[in-house]
């Protein structure tokens, strides 16, 4: 039982990008800080820096959900462009077997300062290729922020990921069948597929939960 990378309290700069780190038993990253080592809490907008990578905080990933070879993921990170130096580099992974270290990098997404303004810190939605990704039922996923200093987070916490299957989508008896929304819940925007067994003129609308169109 050990941790993954270890960064003392006077590590100023260190950029973990694209590992793969898993099964230590311990944290997968552990960014110290005066007091010692163990889990960093996020602080709202992130503006401590006595510790290693300048306590960078971790993303928040609020959803994760696969429709075939597509990873659809909602996520936040709240550090203020002030106490940071934007943009910010968010790969995604694939949890270990104890759901807290990194073990399949998926990828990463960028997010701006226009992002975190947005609700500061400002929900943004990622779209990564897993199409050769094994992610069974069951599956988290995790994350990393990295500055363009290169300060670089722990893992954030895991994300059950939600599966958009084949076969909720029954076809109508018109041939129509449409989608689960991806990611689900949201509070910004979501992703419906609709699939027409041949061409036709159709029309869509979405309601919300009380019958108002949306």
């Amino acid at each position: 039982v050990r941790r993954g990378i270890a960064l003392g309290a006077f590590v100023r700069r260190a950029a973990l990008l694209g590992n793969r780190v898993f099964a230590n038993g311990l944290l997968g990253i552990d960014l110290e800080d005066l007091s010692g080592r163990g889990a960093t809490p996020n602080d709202p907008a992130d503006p401590d820096e006595q510790g290693a990578n300048r306590l960078q905080n971790t993303p928040n990933v609020a959803s994760a959900s696969r429709d075939g070879g597509t990873l659809t993921v909602t996520y936040s990170v709240d550090t203020a462009p002030a106490n940071a130096t934007y943009p910010l580099r968010v790969e995604f992974f694939v949890a270990d077997a104890d759901g807290t270290e990194g073990q399949i990098f998926l990828g990463a997404d960028t997010y701006s300062e226009a992002d975190y303004a947005a609700g500061a810190p400002g929900a943004r939605t990622a779209t990564l290729d897993v199409s050769g990704v094994a992610l069974p039922e069951g599956s988290r996923v995790l994350a990393t922020a990295t500055d363009a200093a290169g300060h670089t987070s722990e893992f954030s916490a895991g994300q059950p990921v939600a599966f958009v299957t084949a076969a909720a989508d029954t076809p109508d008896e018109h041939g129509l069948r449409l989608g689960a929304p991806a990611p689900n819940p949201t509070s910004t925007r979501a992703l419906l597929t609709l699939s027409l067994a041949a061409p036709q003129a159709v029309r869509v609308e979405v309601l919300d939960a009380l019958g108002r169109a949306v």
